[in-house]
């Protein structure tokens, strides 16, 4: 089993592929480890690859929800996790799709996204505002 200096020296190796091929054998990297270790830091990981991953706490997208608005902040905060983006569109050719298929899209990115979600936080809406998306805690302020 590999423990976290296994993890950083292999993000290390791989800072010296060109960013999207990167991108790629981090994500499959990335999904290998947590599926043998749930206690693995994708954010960590993405972190140590080259990558920035969204803040925690902090909004992703806000104030649209437009499917092609949201597509490109979901898909970038997706590709900074590592997550596989095999089969989306990237930002560059959203264009070709309609607003049906690009709300398909955003649905898919959301659970993408809900599922590298750090322990103890969910990827969607801020309680109260509709249209803030983030990485936010599951605890309510009233029970810290």
């Amino acid at each position: 089993m590999f423990q976290r200096r296994h993890y950083l020296a292999i993000a290390k190796a791989m800072l010296k592929l060109d960013q999207d091929a990167r991108q790629r054998a981090c994500s499959v990297l990335a999904d290998l480890f947590e599926r043998d270790n749930p206690a693995f830091d994708r954010f960590r990981f993405a972190s140590a690859c080259g990558f920035t991953p969204p803040p925690l706490g902090v909004s992703v997208s806000f104030g649209t929800l437009k499917p092609d608005d949201l597509h490109v902040s979901l898909w970038d905060a997706a590709y900074n996790l590592l997550c596989d983006l095999r089969e989306f569109p990237d930002v560059d050719h959203i264009n070709q799709y309609d607003t049906e298929t690009l709300s398909m899209f955003v649905d898919e990115l959301f659970g993408k996204l809900n599922d590298v979600a750090p322990p103890g936080y969910y990827f969607g809406s801020l309680e109260g505002d509709g249209a803030d998306f983030g990485f936010w805690s599951m605890e309510w302020e009233g029970e810290q």
